[in-house]
Order: structure tokens, then sequence, then C-alpha cells
């Protein structure tokens, strides 16, 4: 009898230990826009359903910033193929069906309208390999000519990190839609309050302002891009005649096809180059609030001798486990591009401070606050990767400090197997953004980074250095040919020769 009593409290122990996570609860019906609200229940279309959750709603604004740069659409489809929800029935009115149309007519618009931005931005980038060509063909490579070969080095990389900037965010949006699947799949795995009075902040009014921030930087970051590339194009003047030439190589200043190839470029790539590092920082805040949010709670839960008061261990794991699947949705649109803006504004970064060592004294005014410009939007791309990823890395191991103080003695053998699951999946592999899953985003990364740029700078003026060596050593060859083909021909010569 013994015996059976203990079995029957191990049972009883494992099922209390086990957390189901039902479909709606009273703490789910609650949007996180702080509004009460009916769950998200799916219709069938999927273009009505990404506009229907409560993230794409609260993200809608920028969104539209997205979209001018062609850089976002939903592929409209059948949600057949979807499995994050379970289509249910549900009856469609006549006018329902036709505003489902008409959505999906407007996707299809936005669809092709980025494919149009791609042919701009692709016909742009051939436009720059035929200048790049003329202005390099024929070029030695010596200490005189380098500037001109970093120029156009820098250049490239600006060029190819646009177009191929386009083509990750096309791909996101395609094919397996990972992009608007980062919408849909919030709505069930983001985190709801585990206390009835909740002391976070409202995640609605916490995330809008920052939106709203975010936004307005965003347009007046977009505005001072679109004039940094086409200004030079406008106005006419010896002010702009640096950064016109640059533009127009290998053309003629007046050639109307090339003048109108560069001014809708420039206003289209300004959105390309601008727009995605914010969105970055939109999804990287969104994800923040919430890992802080569940960090707060787990404080509250466990008391000082670190026995759990509400809920359950696994509760929270769970919960934090599917905040890890949101991270690993969001890198997976985002891994690519911030390897490609990593490298290629480290290049940059080393083409414009060799620029401005060599050339400063001959730039104009307008010349000087253009390449300011550049060079504060490069580190800025870099700062917002760097920091803002290492800010979701930290708050996704933020639960860290608090499970150390659980009390394990006083844990059943289940929850004791949880609290470790728990653990391991805290320090054994890196949870947040990478650089397409080779480098991970943390406050290490920066470090690594800077580090390299401080190589490689040094490596650039070294090699500016060694082919004046190089320069002086063959004028000094030369002089000393001539020298001895001078006394050779000399001694070669008749002596009736000399003495005339």
């Amino acid at each position: 009898m013994a015996r059976e009593d203990v079995a029957t409290t191990s049972k009883n122990k494992v099922r209390q230990s086990v957390v189901t996570l039902p479909a709606t609860s009273e703490y789910s019906v609650a949007s996180p826009t702080g509004n009460s609200s009916s769950p998200f229940v799916p219709t069938g279309n999927y273009v009505y359903d990404v506009w229907s959750t409560s993230l794409y709603k609260l993200c809608r604004p920028f969104l539209i910033l997205m979209r001018l740069g062609g850089l976002f659409f939903i592929q409209p489809s059948s949600l057949a193929g979807n499995k994050i929800h379970d289509v249910t029935a549900t009856t469609l009115t006549d006018s329902q069906v036709g505003s489902f149309q008409k959505w999906e007519k407007f996707e299809r618009a936005s669809m092709w309208y980025s494919f149009i931005v791609l042919g701009f931005g692709l016909a742009w980038a051939g436009k720059f390999i035929y200048s790049m060509v003329f202005g390099l063909s024929g070029i030695a490579f010596t200490q005189s000519n380098l500037s001109v070969i970093v120029s156009h080095c820098g250049y490239l990389c600006w060029v190819l990190q646009i177009n191929i900037t386009q083509m990750i965010f096309l791909r996101a949006c395609l094919g397996s839609r990972k992009l608007p699947e980062l919408f849909m799949k919030w709505e069930t795995l983001r985190y709801s309050c585990a206390m009835k009075e909740c002391d976070s902040p409202n995640f609605g009014s916490d995330f809008r302002w920052r939106r709203n921030l975010v936004s307005f930087l965003a347009i007046l970051h977009c505005v001072l891009q679109w004039m940094s590339a086409d200004f030079p194009i406008i106005i006419s003047g010896p002010n702009y005649a640096i950064l016109r030439g640059t533009l127009m190589e290998g053309v003629a200043w007046d050639d109307a096809g090339i003048i109108f190839l560069n001014l809708v470029s420039g206003l289209l790539t300004a959105f390309i180059y601008v727009v995605p590092a914010y969105f970055f920082t939109l999804i990287a805040v969104t994800l923040t609030i919430d890992f802080h949010h569940i960090q707060n709670d787990m404080h509250h839960c466990i008391k000082e001798d670190g026995v759990m008061a509400v809920k359950s261990l696994e509760w929270f794991r769970i919960r934090h486990n599917s905040l890890c699947v949101l991270v690993d949705l969001a890198d997976e649109v985002f891994c690519p591009w911030i390897a490609l803006t990593l490298g290629c504004n480290v290049v940059q970064i080393l083409c414009q401070i060799f620029l401005l060592a060599g050339n400063a004294t001959a730039w104009t005014v307008i010349t000087d606050l253009t390449q300011t410009y550049w060079m504060l939007t490069y580190f800025l791309q870099l700062l917002v990767i760097l920091y803002r990823g290492a800010l979701v890395n930290e708050a996704a191991h933020g639960p860290l400090h608090r499970l150390y103080q659980l009390d394990q003695s006083r844990m059943s053998i289940p929850e004791a197997l949880q609290l470790q699951t728990f653990l391991n999946r805290l320090t054994t592999n890196p949870i947040g953004f990478t650089a397409w899953r080779l480098l991970p985003i943390n406050y290490e990364a920066l470090l690594l980074m800077l580090g390299t740029y401080v190589t490689y700078q040094l490596l650039l003026f070294q090699l500016q250095l060694d082919l004046g060596l190089d320069g002086k050593v063959d004028k000094l060859h030369e002089s000393c040919l001539n020298d001895v083909t001078g006394n050779i021909s000399s001694h070669m010569l008749p002596e009736g020769i000399h003495n005339l």
C-alpha cells in the first residue's frame, strides 16, 4: 500500500508539472495593444489574415516606407498550406469576398511594383559598372591612383549592398513568406502576462511611441539620402561638380536618359538603403519588450527563497521558448542582410577614412558635408545592428539570474528536469540575431568588428606607403639606369669627339 501511495503521488506530481498551451485563455483574449478583443481567427484568405494580425496593424505606418522601397508585399495565396493556424469553417458574405479580392489586387500590384524597383536598381547598377570600367581602365596601380581605385571600390560596395538588400527582402516575401509569417506567428507565440494585475508597461503604448520615433527618423534619413544622391544632378554649380562627375562618369553630363535613371534610382534606393536598418530596430524592440515582460513576471513569481509563487517553471519555459522561435524566424529574415551590411559598411568606412585622409584638401564644402553624412550613415547602420542585436541577446538570457536562485532541494524530479532544460536552453546555444548564422550579434561582436576595422584600416594605409616606396625605388632605378647608360655612351664615343 505504501508503494502504491508513493506511485500515485509521483504520478500526480508529474501531471501537475506538465503544462499545455491552450488555444485561448483568460490572458490571451486581451490583444497586445491593451484593448480587450476577440482572439485572432484566420479566415482562409492569407492577405486578410496577415493584415488582421495585431503586430501588422502596429507596424502598418512604418510598412508604408517598406512598400515604397519595394521591400515588402504579401504574396496572395490560400491559407491551405499554412501550418501555423488551422482554418475554421467561416461563412463569408459577398461584400467580404469582394473586399478580399481588392486586397489581393493591391498586394499583386505591390509585388509588381517591387520588381519594377528591382529593375531600376539593376539598370542603375549596370550603368555604374560601365562607369567603373571607364574610370579604371588604363590606370596603373600606383600611389597616385590609389585614391581613385579606393573610391570606386567603396561605390561598388554601396551599389551591391542596395541591390542585394532588395533581393533578400523580396525572397523573404516570396516562397516560404518568412516575413509575413513573422506577423502571423506573433499572434500565437507572443508572451501573455502571467499576472492578473500586471505592472509591466502596456505593449501597445510602449511600442507606439517607439514606432513613431523610428518612423520619423527613417523619413528624415530617407530625405537626406535622396538629397545626397539626386542634388548633384538637380543643382548645377562648382560645389557639386565633384559629386556630379562621380554620378555621370563615362557619359555626357547632359544625357537625358542617364539623368532620368539617376534621379529615379536615387529616390528609390534611398528607401532601400535606409529603411531596413530602422525596420530591424522595430522588430528588435518588439522582441526585447516581450523578453523583458517575461523576465519581470518571473521576478515577481519567484520568491526570495527561490520557490515559485505563481505559475510553474514549465509555464515560463514554454513561453520563453515561444519567443525564441520568434527570434529564430526574425533571424531567418534578417541574417543575410546583417552579414551583407556589416561586410559592406566596414569596407565603405575603410574607403571613406582613406579618402578623407588623402583628398580632404581638394573637396568643396558640399563635398565635405556629403562625405560626413555618408560616414555617419555607415556608423549608424553598424551601431543599430550591433547594439539592438546585443539588446535582444541580453534580454533573451535575462531569466538566467532568477533561475539560479531557485531552490532545487524543494523541487520534485520533474521540476528539477524542467529547470535543467531551461538552463540548458539559455547557456548552450546563443539566442538572438546572427550574421548569416556565422556570427552571433552580441556585445562581443562589437569588439570583433572594431578590431577588424582597425586592422584593415592600418593595412590600407600600409599599402599606400608601400606603393609610395615602390614608386621611389622605380624612379631611383630609372635614374641610375640613365646614368649608367650615359656613362657607357660617353666612353664609347671616339676620342676626337670629346675634344670638340
